[in-house]
Protein backbone atom coordinates (compact mmCIF):
# COMPACT_ATOMS: atom_id res chain seq x y z
CA UNK A 1 0.00 0.00 0.00
CA UNK A 2 1.21 3.46 -0.87
CA UNK A 3 2.21 5.41 2.24
CA UNK A 4 1.70 8.85 0.69
CA UNK A 5 -1.28 9.40 3.01
CA UNK A 6 1.17 9.93 5.87
CA UNK A 7 2.48 13.07 4.15
CA UNK A 8 -0.92 14.77 3.86
CA UNK A 9 -1.43 17.79 6.07
CA UNK A 10 -5.13 17.97 6.77
CA UNK A 11 -4.81 20.33 9.70
CA UNK A 12 -7.53 20.72 12.25
CA UNK A 13 -8.10 18.47 15.21
CA UNK A 14 -10.05 15.58 13.73
CA UNK A 15 -9.48 11.88 14.16
CA UNK A 16 -7.69 11.60 10.83
CA UNK A 17 -5.20 14.27 11.91
CA UNK A 18 -4.67 12.42 15.20
CA UNK A 19 -4.00 9.19 13.31
CA UNK A 20 -1.47 10.90 11.06
CA UNK A 21 0.32 12.39 14.06
CA UNK A 22 0.24 9.04 15.81
CA UNK A 23 1.73 7.26 12.79
CA UNK A 24 4.76 9.55 13.05
CA UNK A 25 5.13 9.07 16.81
CA UNK A 26 4.69 5.31 17.20
CA UNK A 27 7.80 3.31 18.04
CA UNK A 28 8.79 0.30 15.95
CA UNK A 29 10.17 -2.99 17.25
CA UNK A 30 12.71 -3.27 14.42
CA UNK A 31 14.20 0.13 15.13
CA UNK A 32 14.43 -0.63 18.85
CA UNK A 33 16.21 -3.93 18.10
CA UNK A 34 18.59 -2.25 15.66
CA UNK A 35 19.46 0.40 18.24
CA UNK A 36 20.03 -2.37 20.77
CA UNK A 37 23.14 -3.29 18.78
CA UNK A 38 24.67 -0.10 20.17
CA UNK A 39 23.56 -0.92 23.73
CA UNK A 40 26.60 0.66 25.44
CA UNK A 41 25.27 4.05 24.28
CA UNK A 42 21.73 3.37 25.53
CA UNK A 43 20.17 4.50 22.26
CA UNK A 44 17.47 1.84 22.42
CA UNK A 45 16.35 3.19 25.79
CA UNK A 46 16.30 6.76 24.46
CA UNK A 47 14.19 5.61 21.52
CA UNK A 48 11.71 4.04 23.94
CA UNK A 49 11.51 7.22 26.06
CA UNK A 50 13.48 5.81 29.01
CA UNK A 51 16.01 8.58 29.60
CA UNK A 52 17.10 7.31 33.01
CA UNK A 53 17.81 3.83 31.65
CA UNK A 54 19.73 5.30 28.73
CA UNK A 55 21.95 7.30 31.06
CA UNK A 56 22.51 4.25 33.26
CA UNK A 57 23.81 2.35 30.23
CA UNK A 58 26.10 5.26 29.36
CA UNK A 59 27.41 5.65 32.89
CA UNK A 60 28.04 1.91 33.21
CA UNK A 61 29.90 1.94 29.89
CA UNK A 62 32.03 4.88 31.03
CA UNK A 63 32.72 3.15 34.37
CA UNK A 64 33.73 -0.05 32.59
CA UNK A 65 36.10 1.77 30.24
CA UNK A 66 37.56 3.87 33.08
CA UNK A 67 38.14 0.78 35.21
CA UNK A 68 39.81 -1.05 32.33
CA UNK A 69 42.04 1.93 31.53
CA UNK A 70 43.00 2.28 35.19
CA UNK A 71 44.27 -1.29 35.17
CA UNK A 72 41.26 -2.90 36.80
CA UNK A 73 40.41 -5.37 34.09
CA UNK A 74 38.35 -7.57 36.41
CA UNK A 75 36.05 -4.76 37.69
CA UNK A 76 35.80 -3.32 34.17
CA UNK A 77 34.99 -6.75 32.78
CA UNK A 78 32.34 -7.37 35.42
CA UNK A 79 30.66 -4.06 34.64
CA UNK A 80 30.80 -4.90 30.91
CA UNK A 81 29.31 -8.33 31.64
CA UNK A 82 26.50 -6.61 33.55
CA UNK A 83 25.87 -4.39 30.53
CA UNK A 84 25.65 -7.42 28.24
CA UNK A 85 23.21 -9.12 30.61
CA UNK A 86 21.10 -5.96 30.82
CA UNK A 87 21.07 -5.75 27.01
CA UNK A 88 19.95 -9.39 26.78
CA UNK A 89 17.12 -8.67 29.22
CA UNK A 90 16.15 -5.61 27.18
CA UNK A 91 16.10 -7.76 24.03
CA UNK A 92 13.74 -10.21 25.71
CA UNK A 93 11.47 -7.38 26.83
CA UNK A 94 11.58 -5.18 23.73
CA UNK A 95 8.06 -6.15 22.58
CA UNK A 96 6.52 -5.27 25.93
CA UNK A 97 8.40 -1.97 26.10
CA UNK A 98 7.40 -0.95 22.57
CA UNK A 99 3.77 -1.85 23.32
CA UNK A 100 3.79 0.17 26.55
CA UNK A 101 5.34 3.23 24.90
CA UNK A 102 2.91 3.04 21.98
CA UNK A 103 -0.03 2.67 24.35
CA UNK A 104 1.06 5.79 26.22
CA UNK A 105 1.55 7.70 22.95
CA UNK A 106 -1.93 6.69 21.75
CA UNK A 107 -3.46 7.91 24.98
CA UNK A 108 -1.62 11.24 24.74
CA UNK A 109 -2.59 11.83 21.11
CA UNK A 110 -6.24 10.85 21.46
CA UNK A 111 -6.73 12.61 24.78
CA UNK A 112 -5.24 15.79 23.32
CA UNK A 113 -7.92 15.59 20.62
CA UNK A 114 -10.71 15.79 23.19
CA UNK A 115 -9.34 18.56 25.42
CA UNK A 116 -11.04 21.42 23.58
CA UNK A 117 -14.04 19.46 22.32
CA UNK A 118 -17.47 20.75 23.26
CA UNK A 119 -19.21 18.64 25.85
CA UNK A 120 -22.64 17.16 25.29
CA UNK A 121 -25.40 19.16 26.96
CA UNK A 122 -26.43 17.81 30.32
CA UNK A 123 -29.73 15.99 30.47
CA UNK A 124 -32.21 17.43 32.92
CA UNK A 125 -35.26 15.74 34.23
CA UNK A 126 -38.05 15.91 31.71
CA UNK A 127 -35.93 17.21 28.86
CA UNK A 128 -35.30 15.41 25.60
CA UNK A 129 -32.36 15.72 23.33
CA UNK A 130 -33.16 15.90 19.67
CA UNK A 131 -31.36 13.49 17.40
CA UNK A 132 -29.87 15.13 14.34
Amino acid sequence: MNEAWKELDLGGGGLQQANLRLARLLRRRGVACALLLAFPLGLHRDYLHDRRGAWLFRLATAASVAAALAGGLVPGGLIALGLVIAAAIDLARVDARVAAVNRRLRMQVYMSQTEGAPQAPAMTRGSRRSVV
